[in-house]
């Protein structure tokens, strides 16, 4: 997982950003080469983080045209 610290800053980084950006852009460590992440283990960042922003109101997502919720 990231520290908090790191999920604000790539939360300011990725304001905006495509769900394709944000999964390939999703743990600082990784852009720079000092770690690898599994591709559990992205997934399983990717998908806390969109639900912390979807918890926030940063992110909606729907279906059927109505939205889901985070909680």
């Amino acid at each position: 997982m990231i520290t908090i610290e790191q999920y604000e800053n790539r939360k300011e980084t990725l304001e905006g950003a495509s769900m394709v950006t944000i999964w390939e852009n999703i743990h600082p460590d990784s852009l720079s080469g000092e770690i690898t992440l599994s591709f559990y283990e992205e997934k399983e960042l990717f998908l806390w983080f969109i639900e912390r922003l979807m918890n926030e109101g940063k992110v909606k997502l729907g279906n059927g045209g109505e939205f889901l919720t985070g909680q």
